[in-house]
């Protein structure tokens, strides 16, 4: 794993480890890779690592949280919902960079990107930590540096929501206003 996350790091790439054990993510991070899906089972040392190495989390919660929701959850989905609403607490505390990210794999699951933050919120974190998780964090992640932010120099891309999303993070399933490289390609009145 190491030599495959050199290999894409001298060419200019990101890596991220699909790891749902503590010890798969353990050898993703001793591996170098930038980010970890999932990350469900982990620890607070596998987290601490995580954390001292710089790898983000992208814990692609809405999908396991909905999934869990619909008639019964197997025992497998269960326990997978049990370990996201451990581990991303102790994540946020041990000051893991957490970055929204879906698992839509499936077409009818994907441009819902605000289900994350709102499942990031249900699982302890503020609001704002989920506004920049699908935002700031996120870009630097991808190593978009002109995104993420509303700063001189980075590309004019707006969302603008009926409501706040810091007071009902649900707002952010009302989307009234899109700018996109400094072009309206949404506007509801």
């Amino acid at each position: 794993m190491a030599a495959a996350v050199d290999v894409a790091h001298r060419a200019g790439r990101k890596v991220a480890a699909h790891a749902d054990s503590a010890a798969g993510i353990r050898n993703a991070v001793a591996a170098g890779v930038d980010s970890i899906e999932h990350g469900g089972p982990a620890d607070r040392p596998v987290l601490q690592l995580m954390k001292d190495k710089g790898v983000y989390l992208v814990s692609t919660a809405a999908v396991i949280l909905e999934h869990a929701a619909q008639g019964t959850p197997s025992p497998m989905l269960v326990q997978r919902v049990e370990s996201l609403r451990r581990m991303v607490p102790i994540a946020r505390e041990v000051g893991v960079k957490i970055a929204a990210g879906s698992d839509a794999a499936v077409r009818v699951e994907q441009g819902r990107n605000a289900r994350e933050p709102i499942a990031l919120v249900s699982l302890g974190l503020a609001p704002e930590q989920a506004l920049q998780a699908a935002t700031s964090t996120a870009a630097a992640l991808l190593g978009l540096d002109d995104i993420g932010a509303l700063e001189p120099g980075k590309a004019a891309d707006v969302v603008a929501v009926q409501g706040d999303p810091l007071a009902d993070i649900h707002a952010l399933e009302k989307v009234r206003f899109v700018m996109k490289k400094g072009e309206v390609v949404r506007h509801e009145k």
